[in-house]
């Protein structure tokens, strides 16, 4: 199945892009709709935990993806939830979270109740934020060498993104830049980051939307794959997945943008590569991670012991899928660390966000313990502070330390060693209770997302306002475990270094009629 095929060019406007996918969304909502009532049944006639639940939510998933189809004009932030929450919260009920068997079946439902008004919620403050918001002016921000030389200066400029981020993994991995960032003021490194980061999503997305429209040529497709694989493993090598697949799915949405289709090939490869690696990776960072007191620091991840370094991760991923008993003497030793304790964890089993809510409604329930009153949320604006210019400001993690201390989750210099994620959904419920935390967060941030959609509509993809778009994108794609201060300080600091250097590349140009 796929979408009407886009004549893709530097024009190119998100409204276009919006086009197609709805044209898909038409296509594929019976058929959604159809398997999602056929499972809820199924959980029904079975007696299965989390029945009621699974059936609320497919509700509000349905309700928000036939809302879009039929207003959606831009940004695809909503239907993106919608997916988002289907999977974190309904996954753990298909597979049988012991999560699922362990709270009373009352307490599912209501959880279940919960995520519904959530998901309605942000469809009604999306669908107001298209009421009342005026469309974006008819300008926008271009880059000079794309407004000078069409698809040709796109091509230039995606290359020059990818070459100048592998660059840098390639010198970071090496230790070369270590002696640059111990002249750098303190603070220096998280901005240097985020604009990697971001530089690599946007160098992606672009070149890989050129690749599935046809616009690169053999040589250029198989640099292109060379350098996405480079990074991949690069980014991947602290055994933290998060990273990587933020820049895998900036290169599915190129893929799916530029040809109309859903890249199922790619999604597939993907995917098994992040859920084999999944299950070592807890193994790994017991052995690189931690070390008992006393001991030698472990030595770090380089690009010259990389190699070394994966053909450990593949053995310990094979291991535990396998069952095999036969254990290296290094992996025996990380099953005595506490991360151990989660090895082998499947990603079916690591997408949960189901037991968040579940936790703090029992809390709240049983333990009698009172909601924040939104101080999660009042401490965003300190957080927008660069470190740069306040080195002792407040963790970025702050909102999730403090509900999980708050709620009895982690004692406070644990959160220093590890977080525990929540989400959006578990943030609103601890901050402002049953009812009233899923209608008013979920208004408010359906509003954000309607408003940012209005707003750049009309607006190239490929201008700088189209780039600020896909970004909050991805970090949307990315949040279903971030709390709201995590969330808008990720999307600022990517935001805020590609607007600051941006503003001396782009002219100003009028747009074509919508």
């Amino acid at each position: 199945m796929s979408a009407p095929s886009l004549q893709f060019s530097y024009e190119t406007q998100l409204g276009d892009l919006a086009d197609q996918l709805r044209s898909l969304l038409r296509k594929a909502f019976p058929i959604v709709a159809a398997l999602l009532g056929g499972t809820a049944a199924w959980l029904f006639v079975g007696g299965r935990p989390g029945a009621i639940a699974f059936a609320l939510l497919s509700a509000g998933v349905l309700l928000v993806l036939h809302v879009w189809k039929l207003a959606g004009t831009g940004l695809p932030i909503l239907p993106m939830m919608a997916v988002q929450h289907l999977v974190a919260y309904g996954l753990p009920i298909l597979v049988r979270h012991p999560v699922v068997q362990f709270y009373p079946p009352e307490m599912v439902s209501r959880a279940g109740f919960e995520i519904f008004l959530f998901l309605v919620s942000m469809t009604t403050g999306w669908w107001a934020a298209l009421q009342v918001v005026q469309n974006g002016r008819p300008t926008a921000h271009m880059l000079n060498i794309m407004v000078d030389q069409g698809l040709d200066g796109l091509r230039r400029i995606g290359f020059w993104l990818i070459g100048a981020a592998t660059a840098y993994q390639a010198l970071s991995a090496v230790g070369l830049l270590d002696p640059v960032f111990a002249l750098l003021p303190a603070g220096s490194f998280p901005i240097v980051f985020a604009l990697v980061s971001v530089i690599t999503s946007c160098g992606l997305f672009i070149e890989s939307m050129l690749l599935s429209s046809g616009n690169l040529t053999g040589g250029q497709r198989t640099a292109f794959w060379a350098m996405l694989a480079f990074n991949a493993i690069i980014s991947a090598s602290g055994f933290l997945l998060s990273a990587t697949a933020i820049v895998l799915f900036s290169v599915a949405i190129g893929l799916f943008w530029g040809s109309g289709r859903i890249p199922w090939r790619f999604l597939a490869v993907v995917g098994c590569a992040l859920a084999f690696l999944n299950l070592g990776k807890f193994e790994m960072r017991g052995l690189y991670w931690s070390h008992g007191e006393g001991e030698a620091p472990v030595e770090s991840t380089t690009l010259f012991n990389m190699p070394q370094r994966y053909a450990e991760w593949v053995e310990a991923s094979w291991t535990i899928m396998t069952g095999t008993e036969e254990k290296t003497e290094s992996f025996w030793r990380s099953h005595q660390t506490e991360a151990s304790q989660k090895s082998g964890q499947s990603l079916l089993l690591r997408v949960n966000n189901l037991q968040n809510i579940l936790y703090v409604i029992d809390e709240m329930d049983t333990g009698m313990v009172r909601p924040l009153g939104g101080k999660t949320y009042t401490i965003i604006p300190a957080l927008l502070i660069p470190r740069l210019f306040w080195p002792d400001k407040p963790r970025s993690h702050e909102g999730q330390v403090m509900l999980n201390v708050h709620f009895g989750r982690q004692q406070l210099e644990s959160t220093l060693v590890t977080y525990i994620a929540w989400g959006l959904l578990a943030e609103a419920y601890g901050n402002f209770g049953p009812l009233v935390g899923s209608l008013v967060v979920g208004l408010v941030f359906g509003f954000l997302f309607g408003w940012l959609e209005k707003k750049s509509t009309i607006k190239p993809l490929l201008s700088l306002e189209g780039f600020v778009a896909f970004i909050v994108f991805v970090t949307v794609a990315n949040s279903f475990e971030m709390v709201a201060s995590v969330f808008i300080t990720a999307t600022f600091q990517s935001v805020a270094p590609m607007v600051v250097i941006g503003a001396f590349l782009v002219r100003r140009v009028s747009l074509r009629p919508a």
